[in-house]
């Protein structure tokens, strides 16, 4: 096992530990947490089947794209859903929903102009800036509203997620340049992979960590 293999398996693991004990106090929870729960489920199921692509690329067929980008467009409209039940404010609803729409309209557009393989990497940035629009101004707005909030709900988890888009965006950016600079592919694309696993793990954790302060709030102060 190199360490791309170990850090992949750690967040599964982890991943799907957060999911279980998010499970475990899903029905004295609120609609806002169920929704939640149900988004890091799509979650996992992307993460687990990018490790199956990842080991079975034999078995690499139209299909699975097909698959990957429903996966998508639910985790997008899952984490919108759950963001809007948390906004009170009816300016900052239509902020978000505006951003939703276009973003599962740029996606929609990809999934059914599909034509092979090449058309999908073609558009791949286009696909996951959308992804990126409709995670990042909900998160923002909601922050906007904890900072003259006593009771910092989902606010750990928000952090988490900038910091993971954002992490990713300069991750991707570094590594097309480097790759310009007609560095070693399989070395830069290796690189570039152990640091997402490792900004992925940072998120699980900030997961995990608003978990417990979800259901545990005695101990939630330690800021």
């Amino acid at each position: 096992m190199d360490l791309f293999n170990v850090l992949q398996f750690a967040k599964i693991s982890l991943m799907a530990f957060s999911v279980i004990a998010y499970l475990v106090f899903v029905k004295r929870q609120t609609i806002e947490y169920r929704l939640f729960t149900a988004y890091l489920f799509v979650v996992l199921l992307l993460n687990a089947e990018s490790v199956f692509m990842n080991n079975n690329m034999h078995l690499y067929a139209s299909y699975w794209m097909i698959i990957i980008e429903s996966l998508l467009m639910a985790e997008t409209l899952l984490i919108n859903l759950f963001y809007l039940k948390l906004v009170k404010n009816q300016k900052q609803k239509r902020l978000v929903l505006s951003s939703l729409s276009i973003a599962l309209s740029v996606m929609l557009i990809v999934m059914f102009t599909y034509t092979d393989d090449i058309y999908w990497f073609k558009n791949l940035l286009i696909y996951f800036m959308a992804i990126f629009l409709a995670s990042t101004i909900p998160a923002m707005v909601h922050l906007f509203n904890q900072t003259d909030s006593k009771q910092k709900k989902y606010f750990f988890f928000s952090i988490g997620l900038l910091l993971l888009l954002l992490a990713n965006v300069v991750i991707t950016l570094v590594y097309l340049y480097k790759l310009n600079l007609n560095g070693n592919k399989d070395v830069l694309l290796y690189k570039y992979n152990i640091a997402k696993e490792i900004m992925e793990i940072i998120f699980v954790l900030f997961v995990l960590w608003e978990w417990k302060c979800l259901n545990f709030p005695a101990v939630r102060r330690i800021y």
